[in-house]
């Protein structure tokens, strides 16, 4: 969304751009609740910030290490 968009739809609906911005914001994070009945997201809310559950292991410098020298980089 662009500055711009965020304005129009502030002018239209009574509001501020920072104030619409911080909504849709939040419907972003709660679209996680579909995905997440599909199985694709895991995660839980503290404070009220969606954090994501870990998958995998950590990456770690040995591990980019290893892709820099497989990528010849």
């Amino acid at each position: 969304m662009t500055a711009k968009a965020a304005k129009e739809i502030a002018k239209k609906e009574g509001k501020t751009a920072g104030a619409v911005i911080s909504e849709l914001a939040r419907r972003g994070f709660y679209r996680g609740d579909i995905a997440e009945a599909e199985g694709s997201v895991s995660y839980s809310l503290q404070k009220g910030v969606p954090v994501l559950a870990p998958i995998g292991s950590p990456v770690t410098e040995e591990t980019i290490r290893q892709i820099r020298d497989s990528e010849g980089i």
